[in-house]
C-alpha cells in the first residue's frame, strides 16, 4: 500500500474514534440521574428527559424522590420522555394531591359529611380533609403498571435500574427501595405526612423521601457512580407566594417545604446540575396550561446545561424489553381473598395478559367500596408473571355527621354509620338518620360484595322511612296550609357500576304511604337508577325512573362543571315526567335550591323542565362572587313543553368556602317581579 493511502486510512480510523464535538464519549464509569421531589414543579422534569432523549443520553441509574420518584420510575420502565408527557396528562394526575373531603361510603346517598370518624388498628380516629387515598392508590398502580410487569420485584430488571427513595418514620433517615412492588415503593416515597397515611413497606412504616433526601444525589453515589446528573426543582425560601387565601392542602404543603429545602451536596467535575426556573409556580396547580408551561422551562434548562456537558453518549436505539405475555397465577397473602381478587381485576390463570385492559380496570379501583389499596406485587421470570397481591381494606366501621341551614327551609342534620361484615368485610351494612323542619327519615341499608363477575353485581336492600311536610302557596309568595305525608318503602336489588364512574341500579320497590284524610295506600313496582359515583358536590348527573301499580316517574339531569383558574361555569339541564303521582312524590320546581325569586318547595307538578347557569368568580381567599341564570315551567297535567307556564329569574351574591362547607349570601329576583333572598351554610342533602 502506498505511504498516502496508508496515511489516509489512518486518519480515517482516527476520525471515527473520536466523536464529534458536541457529542464526547462519557469517561469509564456509570452515570446517575437524579429528580428531586417538588410537587407540581417536579413535571419539569419531563422537559428535562425531553432533552435527554433528543440527545440520546441514557443514565445507567435513576434515583427519584416524591414527584421525582413518579417521573422516574416511568422513565426507568422504558417509556420515552414524550410517552410519559401523554400519560401524565390522559391520567387524572390532580387525583394524587387533590384535597377533598373524608370518603364517605356509597351507601350514605352521596352526603358529605362535616365529620367522618373511622375505625383503625387503634379504634376510632376523626378523618381529617386530604387526598381521596383509594384514586391515588389506583392512579399509581395504572401508572407503573408497565414498570412494575417488567421488573417482577426487582428495580434492576428494568430497562433502566431504578431507586424510589422514601424516609423511615421510626429512624428519621432516607431508606432506598429497590425491590418489592413499583406502585407502593412510589406510593411511599411521595407519603407527605397530614395528607397521605403513612405506606408500610417490609415492616418499616415510611412517609415522603423529601424529609431526609429531597434531592437524592448522595443516594446515588452510594451506588458507585461515577458522576451524577441532578435536577432540582426544590423551591426555596422566599420564592414561594403568600399564604393566606390558598386551601388547607396547599398551605400543608408550603410548610413542609421548608422542611424539603436542605444544603445541596457537593458537586463533582463532572457532575451537572439542572435547575429549571419554576420560581412562582404552585406545587398543586396540575391545570393543563401550568403542566405545560412547566415541561417547557425544564427542557429550556436542560438544553443550556447540557450544552455545556461533557459527558455525551452517541445516540444509539433503546432496547427493546418485551412485557410478559401470560399469567401464571394469582395468589392473595389472605386466602380468601382470592377468588375476590381474580373477578374484580378480570384475570384467570393462564390467560393472555392485556396491559391497556388491566391498566383501565385497574384506575377504576379508585371508586372501590372495599379496598384503600391492591398492590400487585408481581413476580416471575422469562414471559410469564405471577400476581401476589397485597390488599388494604377500607375502614371496617365509619360514622359521620352533616349539618345545613337555609332561610327558607330552616336546619337540618343527619347521622350515618356502617359497618363491615364477614370474613372479608363483604357484607355492608348501613344506618342514616336525617331530621329537618319539613322532612325526617330514617334509611337502613344492606349490600353484599359478591364479585360475581369483573363489574361486580352487588345485591343491595334498602328500607326507608320517612314523614314529608308538604307547603301549599295558592297565593303567590303565600304559604297557606301544609299536609304531612308519612311513606315508607322497600327496594330490593342489584348495583353494577360501569365505565369506572357511573352506576346502575334495579329492583324491585314496594311502597306504603298515607296522605291526610285518606285511608292509608300500598302499591308494587321496580326502580331504575342511573348516576355518576363520588361527585365533588352532590349527585350532578343521574337518571331515575319508578313505576308502580299507582303512578310512574322519571327524572334526570346533567350539570357539567368547567373551570379556568378563578373562573368555574357549571350548566344544567333537568327533564322530569310523571303520571298520577300523590303529592309527596310531585316534583319540586328548581330542587332544593329552588328558583330565583320564589320561596322553595313553591311549585309543584307533575312535569318539569329546567336549564341554568351557574357561575362563580374567585376573589381572593375562600371568597367568590356567584351568579345564576335560570328558566323553565313546571306543570300538572299536558305536555312538558308548551307556549305558556315559563319563568325566568337571575340570582347573584356572594359565596365562601368554609370547613362547614360552602356558605352563600344570595338575592333572587324572578318572572311576575317576585324577590328572595337566599341564604345556606354547609351542603345541602
Amino acid at each position: 500500500m502506498h505511504t498516502r493511502g496508508v496515511i489516509a486510512l489512518l486518519a480515517l480510523l482516527v476520525t471515527l474514534a473520536v466523536p464529534p464535538a458536541g457529542a464526547q464519549a462519557c469517561g469509564p464509569g456509570p452515570t446517575a440521574l437524579v429528580l428531586s421531589g417538588g410537587g407540581a414543579k417536579g413535571l419539569a422534569h419531563i422537559g428535562v428527559l425531553l432533552s435527554l432523549d433528543s440527545l440520546g443520553i441514557r443514565p445507567d441509574l435513576i434515583v427519584g424522590t416524591s414527584m421525582g420518584a413518579i417521573i422516574g420510575a416511568m422513565y426507568a420502565s422504558g417509556m420515552s420522555a414524550r410517552q410519559i408527557d401523554s400519560t401524565t396528562r390522559a391520567l387524572p394526575l390532580t387525583g394524587l394531591f387533590e384535597s377533598t373531603r373524608p370518603r364517605a361510603p356509597v351507601a350514605w346517598g352521596g352526603r358529605l359529611p362535616v365529620a367522618l370518624w373511622a375505625q383503625g388498628d387503634r379504634g376510632f380516629a376523626l378523618q381529617a380533609p386530604a387526598v381521596d387515598e383509594a384514586q391515588a392508590n389506583a392512579i399509581l398502580n395504572a401508572a407503573m403498571l408497565r414498570g412494575n410487569l417488567l421488573a417482577r420485584g426487582n428495580f434492576d430488571s428494568l430497562p433502566i435500574p431504578f431507586r424510589a427513595v422514601a424516609t423511615d418514620l421510626q429512624a428519621w433517615r432516607p431508606q432506598v427501595l429497590g425491590e418489592g412492588d413499583l406502585a407502593q415503593a412510589v406510593r411511599a416515597s411521595i407519603a407527605l405526612p397530614i395528607v397521605f397515611s403513612p405506606e408500610r413497606v417490609a415492616g418499616r412504616v415510611l412517609v415522603d423521601g423529601g424529609l431526609t433526601a429531597n434531592v437524592p444525589m448522595e443516594v446515588a453515589r452510594g451506588f458507585g457512580v461515577a458522576r451524577v446528573i441532578v435536577v432540582d426543582v426544590t423551591e426555596r425560601r422566599g420564592e414561594a407566594d403568600s399564604l393566606p387565601g390558598e386551601a388547607p392542602l396547599q398551605v400543608v404543603d408550603r410548610l413542609f417545604g421548608v422542611l424539603f429545602e436542605q444544603s445541596l451536596a457537593e458537586l463533582g467535575p463532572d457532575d451537572l446540575l439542572i435547575r429549571p426556573l419554576v420560581q412562582g409556580y404552585r406545587n398543586l396547580d396540575f391545570t393543563p396550561a401550568r403542566v405545560a408551561e412547566l415541561v417547557a422551562l425544564g427542557r429550556e434548562a436542560a438544553e443550556a446545561a447540557l450544552a455545556g456537558f461533557s459527558c455525551r453518549p452517541l445516540p444509539g436505539p433503546r432496547p427493546a424489553f418485551p412485557l410478559p405475555r401470560r399469567l401464571s397465577g394469582l395468589h392473595s397473602a389472605r386466602v380468601e381473598e382470592t377468588p375476590l381478587l381474580q373477578r374484580l381485576l378480570g384475570l384467570s390463570v393462564a390467560q393472555e395478559l392485556d396491559e391497556p385492559a388491566l391498566a383501565r380496570t385497574i384506575l377504576g379501583l379508585r371508586h372501590s367500596d372495599l379496598y384503600r389499596s391492591i398492590w400487585l406485587h408481581p413476580e416471575g421470570n422469562r414471559d410469564s408473571v405471577q400476581l401476589v397481591p397485597v390488599v388494604r381494606r377500607l375502614p371496617r366501621r365509619t360514622a359521620g355527621i352533616g349539618f345545613a341551614y337555609d332561610n327558607d327551609l330552616g336546619g337540618q342534620v343527619w347521622l350515618g354509620a356502617t359497618e363491615r361484615r364477614g370474613r372479608g368485610g363483604d357484607i355492608e351494612w348501613s344506618g342514616v338518620l336525617s331530621l329537618a323542619r319539613f322532612e325526617q327519615e330514617f334509611e337502613l341499608g344492606a349490600r353484599l360484595f359478591t364479585g360475581l363477575t369483573r363489574y361486580a353485581l352487588t345485591p343491595a336492600a334498602t328500607l326507608r322511612v320517612s314523614n314529608r311536610v308538604i307547603r301549599k302557596f295558592e297565593v303567590p309568595g303565600v304559604e297557606d296550609t301544609r299536609d304531612e305525608v308519612a311513606e315508607a318503602r322497600l327496594f330490593v336489588g342489584l348495583e353494577r357500576p360501569f365505565f369506572n364512574s357511573w352506576l346502575v341500579r334495579a329492583g324491585a320497590e314496594p311502597v306504603a304511604w298515607r296522605e291526610p284524610g285518606a285511608a292509608g295506600r300500598t302499591a308494587l313496582g321496580g326502580r331504575l337508577v342511573v348516576l355518576r359515583r363520588r361527585e365533588p358536590e352532590a349527585r350532578r348527573v343521574f337518571a331515575d325512573l319508578e313505576w308502580n301499580t299507582a303512578w310512574w316517574r322519571s327524572e334526570a339531569e346533567v350539570a357539567v362543571r368547567m373551570s379556568d383558574r378563578r373562573l368555574v361555569v357549571e350548566p344544567r339541564l333537568r327533564a322530569a315526567w310523571g303520571r298520577d303521582l300523590p303529592v309527596h312524590r310531585t316534583f319540586v320546581f328548581g330542587g332544593d335550591d329552588g328558583f330565583p325569586g320564589l320561596n322553595r318547595h313553591e311549585l309543584r307538578g307533575d312535569r318539569e323542565v329546567l336549564a341554568s347557569l351557574q357561575s362563580s368568580y374567585h376573589l381572593d381567599g375562600p371568597v367568590s362572587v356567584r351568579l345564576l341564570l335560570a328558566g323553565g315551567r313546571t306543570a300538572r297535567g299536558g305536555p312538558l313543553i308548551a307556549d305558556d307556564g315559563w319563568l325566568a329569574g337571575v340570582r347573584a351574591g356572594l359565596g365562601v368556602d368554609s370547613p362547614l362547607g360552602p356558605i352563600h349570601f344570595e338575592y333572587g329576583w324572578g318572572s311576575g317581579r317576585r324577590r328572595a333572598a337566599w341564604v345556606r351554610i354547609g351542603r345541602w342533602f
